[in-house]
């Protein structure tokens, strides 16, 4: 009864009466459910985590980078994630060749885990390779 009085009604209010149909309620909640996702967008935050490789290139065979994070990086919800690779060729092929990247994670005891992400793509030259990744799998 508080929480009525507090809105100034003194029974609840009949919803019953409600003279809209029901297809115009199902599409005010789905807007209101967009203008959430919205604001959550709007609010996220962007954050740029460089690598650093902990065999400091004493692994030649393996290319291995780990992400320091801070605590407050490392409770955030991660809503979307991308590793960005720079693949280097030495000399420009004559074709582009398909090439299997492979993403996989790197165990507390230095064992490699499992495959995070695979993508493949073309190159002809060096340059950047962007892969995506699930927000679960960096959380």
């Amino acid at each position: 009864m508080r929480l009525l009085n507090s809105m100034g009604m003194q029974e609840p209010p009949n919803v019953d009466s409600i003279e809209l149909p029901r297809s115009t309620i199902e599409e005010m909640i789905e807007g209101l459910g967009e203008m959430n996702e919205k604001v959550e967008q709007d609010t996220q935050e962007k954050t740029f985590i460089m690598a650093v490789d902990p065999s400091e290139g004493f692994d030649p065979d393996m290319l291995v980078a780990r992400f320091p994070v801070s605590l407050t990086t490392m409770v955030r919800k991660v809503a979307e994630a991308y590793l960005h690779v720079y693949l280097h060729i030495d000399e420009p092929l004559p074709e582009p060749q398909v090439v299997k990247v492979v993403v996989r994670e790197r165990l507390l005891n230095g064992d490699v885990g499992d495959v995070i992400a695979t993508n493949p793509v073309e190159v002809q030259r060096s340059g950047k390779v962007v892969l995506p990744l699930k927000s679960s799998d960096v959380e």
